[in-house]
């Protein structure tokens, strides 16, 4: 069995972060043929299937990085990878130390909570304006962030400039060196603001697939994945095949074994 796994915004999706008609149509055909069709992404569960409504995906996903294997159809948590208890204060803290004001991403086991206190720059409160807009039921205003801190963390997200998120990016690494995964890289959506992306070493798109890859029974030569930015590059060391679109960032295209289409021109269904 072949299956198919693509990151979303700017390798599937467009420029506008909607998946278009005709990827919709083509996919679902596929799909109806026998196509083995997933996702890997940095989205959330909820703003994943909302941005895909009308897919027909019939295998598990991977989100948040890797840090959930969910069911498309129900939102069953599968599998969740949370930090590590002993560290998730101190990692609270650096980021506070250096003024930002982070989204919490937390899980029981069966509930997910995205929390979130007073917030400090126009990135942060884009960003909040969008989790309103699509009614994201994860949503939870804390008074102090830290109660989030109760239940497993699976993630922080923190929103600033480039200057500040480099500057906090290089304290993590230096305190928290082989405990936590960090990405950060600009808002396509939102120009001027950057993303760091904060999970357990563990949780990446490559070991989410890893994961997968056990419930399918399946082996890394026979999946192939499509990205364009650099929270991508793990799932490309794992991949048989790597499809970066041509509007992926260089240092993606020199680890791919194929260059598809932009995501403007449909490349991942036309491949």
């Amino acid at each position: 069995m072949e299956v198919y796994i693509s990151d979303l915004d700017k390798t599937l999706l467009n420029d506008n972060a909607q998946l278009s008609d005709y990827s919709l149509h083509e996919l679902n055909r596929m799909i109806d043929a026998g196509l083995q069709f997933t996702i890997a992404t940095a989205r959330g569960h909820i703003s994943a299937t909302q941005i895909l409504k009308g897919l027909k995906i019939k295998l598990p996903i991977v989100v948040s990085n890797g840090s959930f294997i969910t069911d498309y159809d129900t939102g069953e948590i599968l599998m969740f990878q949370s930090i590590q208890d002993e560290i998730k204060k101190e990692v609270l803290h650096t980021l506070n130390e250096n003024k930002l004001t982070p989204f919490v991403s937390s899980c029981d086991g069966q509930n997910c909570f995205l929390s979130h206190s007073i917030l400090n720059n126009d990135g942060c409160e884009w960003y909040l304006k969008e989790l309103i807009r699509t009614k994201d039921p994860r949503r939870k205003e804390l008074s102090n962030i830290f109660h989030s801190l109760e239940h497993p963390i699976v993630s922080f997200t923190a929103i600033d400039t480039k200057e500040n998120s480099e500057r906090t990016y290089q304290a993590l690494q230096e305190k928290f060196k082989d405990q936590i995964e960090v990405h950060y890289y600009e808002n396509p959506y939102h120009k001027g603001w950057y993303w760091m992306s904060i999970h357990d070493i563990n949780a990446t798109k490559k070991t989410g697939i890893e994961k997968l890859n056990q419930m399918l029974n399946i082996t890394e030569n026979q999946i192939s994945v499509f990205g364009d930015n650099v929270n991508d590059l793990p799932m490309f060391d794992l991949a048989k095949n790597k499809i970066a679109v041509a509007n992926a960032i260089p240092s993606l295209k020199e680890k791919a074994t194929h260059i598809c289409k932009s995501n403007q021109d449909f490349g991942v269904v036309d491949y």
